[in-house]
């Protein structure tokens, strides 16, 4: 079975409603990807979608709001704890490809769980690392 990481801004159009276009493709990428594949987030990723869907966006959810959707995820996804080795990777991540270094976190933390993909509007679409995970922007 295939395996999908989630970059943040993934879950949040996931949630926010303002962009309707990027709103649909968000529910219709998690929704197709959890009836086919192991789907991971790591708590990089959960910190950042609470900080971004509680206050950043045009409607902030409420913190109950933002609670409950975390029991959701929890139980739909697989949630990588960053740690140690993942912030090592990232470094390293970082000095080959002059990634950002959180873009490098998230890259770590998708390839250090055997992601074949990752998710995310962020990176070069079609790009691929270390031969074996493709970065997919969703959106392109």
């Amino acid at each position: 079975m295939m395996k999908a990481f989630l970059d943040t801004n993934i879950l949040v159009y996931a949630y926010d409603t303002s962009d309707e276009v990027r709103h649909k493709i968000a529910l219709e990428l998690i929704a197709h990807l959890l009836s086919a594949e192991n789907v991971v987030i790591s708590t990089q990723v959960l910190n950042e979608f609470i900080v971004v869907i509680s206050g950043k966006v045009k409607n902030p959810l409420s913190i109950d709001d933002v609670a409950a959707i975390l029991k959701k995820l929890k139980n739909n996804f697989e949630i990588r704890l960053t740690g140690l080795p993942d912030i090592t990777k990232a470094l390293s991540i970082t000095k080959e490809f002059k990634f950002s270094y959180w873009d490098s976190l998230i890259i770590a933390s998708a390839l250090m769980t055997h992601c074949d993909a990752l998710y995310t509007e962020d990176l070069q679409d079609g790009f691929v690392i270390n031969n074996s995970m493709r970065i997919i922007n969703p959106f392109n």
